[in-house]
């Protein structure tokens, strides 16, 4: 009875262990995200300068001929939360119409949510301070998610 018990607390401590790691991702390093993008065709500029907001460090975008991924470096983890928050809401809001296949998921240092319907796919990544958003006609969907598999 003892062996079952100690083998059962040894199984537990290893599913906990195992589902605590999983539930973190690798940091996503601005260059190489730029060296990915420009790998797979993509052309990457700094559009920091669009844009007028005191938390934002960098804003990247990699653009191909029919959309573009967005990468957004903020000063804090809570400044990237927020605006993942932010465009999810948009999405909820304003893309989502009944019909739609939805994922979303959280781990102790990143967000995602997708949303595909029959016209557009719209992805969103926070990964610490570093926030990705993609919204392109659906049919682009599979060619996003692959690239996006390149980033982490």
């Amino acid at each position: 009875m003892l062996i079952i018990k100690n083998t059962l607390k040894a199984t537990i401590l290893i599913v906990i262990i195992a589902v605590l790691t999983a539930c973190s991702r690798d940091p996503i390093d601005t260059t190489e995200f730029q060296s990915i993008m420009t790998d797979e065709n993509f052309d990457v500029i700094d559009a920091t300068y669009q844009l007028d907001e005191v938390d934002i460090v960098l804003v990247l975008l990699a653009m191909s001929e029919t959309y573009q991924i967005q990468l957004t470096e903020f000063t804090t983890i809570s400044a990237a939360d927020d605006s993942f928050l932010y465009f999810r809401d948009y999405a909820e809001n304003v893309l989502r119409n009944g019909n739609d296949t939805l994922r979303s998921s959280d781990g102790s240092n990143f967000s995602s949510y997708s949303l595909t319907t029959s016209d557009v796919y719209f992805n969103l990544l926070r990964i610490d301070n570093i926030v990705i958003l993609t919204e392109a006609p659906s049919e682009y969907r599979d060619e996003i998610r692959d690239v996006m598999g390149l980033l982490n």
